[in-house]
């Protein structure tokens, strides 16, 4: 493989990261979204600092200085930083023991791979400045030390576009569907910079709403990237809405099929079913007691989500409600299909069992394929699960059972959610919790099964803790 291909970093002592983190990057192999990988998971919990830290290993550093804040005490105060490449080089930087604030660069000669950075911070300002090459703006744009002084460096780069307009349109318009034009020319008392024209009128790079901002941001990070740029995207969904975020996730698989993209997100709509089959990599980062816990999705992880993933009648089992598994904390609840997702919090709400977990999806798309899904939640470190099934002579739990990953098990008292007809072939229908409607049954003032209920309504507190916010 290419020695500018980034194979892992391991991250000790920078921020959150109080013991060694190690994480492994999607290489490209020609096919879209082979070389993405995307950072997922709560906010807070250390995704912006794992893109920094590439960063710390191909920028000189000897002029940042890392306050306490930024140095964990579980790792001593120390900061240690290994990148290894796919060609098995390896480079390093770590704070210096005579000065733990100084960041030193255990580098020799020229690095393998350059990398293009686009913070989450974006700003532009109305003048240009002196236009920059690539690395003088990549040194300006990100200072892990002190994350204000990366914002609002793009004025720098604004003649670099007007330079190579085509190159620049090229990705800016694949990005934004609009009919916005642009140019670099006298703003204020002879000073240039960034005109937006757009339907008769022109405003200067103050007045740009965000969403375009980064737009240019991100067209400019990838114009220009020769060969062994590997592309770096903080929030690539901020002030985007859901139609160009779809766009700019396209750009980035297009772009993934020759070079490493890594990006952090709190948007489902930069994960890929056909990215992940060739190769993508998602990473989901966590807080836990020791500090930031990062956890790759395994391909055994991968082939559960990815089964049956082309059959058109169960595409919504991996539409953006399922996507949406991946960046909750923790505390998840699988249940057989939609009915259960959509009546089951209002089964909760009846009992007056206030719940802080997620739903998973739709629906596992029935029974069998739920303990399933929980195998692939444990594999990617989630740590609170509970599974809630129909009651069925299939089962092979036991209703309020934990399993060897801690993981809980609750069967409902009737054989589905709701009430069904009889099928073809049988006489009865299926009596639920719920009429066909999707009203909860009572009987004399109560829900029906109440004992059943408030059991497992008891099982289920005692389970995922209280929903109360801590003082």
């Amino acid at each position: 493989m290419e020695d500018h291909h980034l194979r892992d970093i391991t991250i000790e002592g920078f921020r959150g990261y109080g013991r060694p983190q190690t994480i492994t990057f999607a290489v490209p192999n020609g096919s879209p979204g082979s070389g993405l990988t995307v950072f997922t998971g709560n906010n807070n919990t250390g995704k912006t600092a794992a893109l920094e830290s590439i960063c710390m290993v191909n920028l000189k550093s000897e002029d940042w200085q890392f306050q306490k804040h930024s140095r964990n005490k579980v790792a001593g105060l120390k900061i240690t930083v290994v990148l290894t490449t796919c060609g098995e080089s390896e480079y390093r930087c770590e704070t210096s023991p005579g000065q733990p604030d100084r960041l030193i660069n255990r580098v020799s000669g020229q690095l393998p791979f350059e990398t293009h950075y686009v913070p989450s911070n974006r700003r532009m300002e109305v003048n240009s400045q002196a236009v920059q090459v690539r690395y003088q703006y990549n040194y300006m744009q990100v200072n892990p030390a002190s994350r204000d002084t990366a914002a609002n460096k793009i004025s720098f780069r604004t003649q670099a576009w007007r330079l190579h307009r085509e190159k620049f349109n090229k990705y800016l318009y694949s990005i934004l569907d609009t009919d916005m034009s642009w140019t670099v020319d006298e703003v204020v008392q002879g000073h240039q910079g960034l005109i937006i024209g757009n339907a008769g009128c022109e405003h200067y790079a103050d007045g740009v709403g965000h969403g375009f901002t980064g737009a240019f941001y991100i067209a400019d990070a990838l114009y220009d990237m020769p060969d062994n740029a590997v592309i770096l995207i903080d929030e690539p969904e901020i002030a985007l809405n859901p139609y160009i975020q779809k766009r700019l996730f396209k750009v980035l698989s297009e772009v993934s099929k020759t070079h490493q993209v890594i990006i952090s997100t709190h948007s489902p709509y930069f994960i890929g079913w056909d990215e992940i089959a060739n190769g993508a990599e998602i990473v989901r980062f966590s807080q836990e007691d020791h500090g930031i816990q990062v956890h790759r999705m395994p391909q055994e992880a991968k082939d559960i989500f990815l089964h049956d993933k082309d059959n058109y009648s169960s595409h919504y089992l991996r539409g953006v409600e399922a996507k949406e598994l991946f960046f909750v904390p923790d505390r998840v609840i699988v249940c057989e299909g939609q009915d259960d997702v959509f009546l089951i919090p209002k089964l909760f709400k009846a009992l007056d069992l206030d719940v802080r977990a997620s739903f998973y999806g739709y629906g596992s798309g029935g029974v069998d394929n739920l303990p399933k899904i929980m195998k692939a939640l444990h594999l990617m470190g989630y740590k609170k699960v509970l599974g809630i099934y129909d009651r069925s002579d299939r089962l092979k739990v036991i209703s309020g059972e934990v399993d060897g990953h801690g993981y809980m098990h609750l069967v409902l008292p009737t054989e589905d959610i709701r009430d069904k007809d009889a099928k073809t072939g049988k006489i009865v229908g299926v009596s639920g919790l719920f009429d066909k409607q999707g009203n909860l049954k009572q009987k004399d003032g109560y829900v029906t099964h109440r004992k059943e209920l408030l059991e497992i309504a008891t099982s289920i507190r005692n389970y995922f803790g209280s929903a109360t916010i801590p003082p």
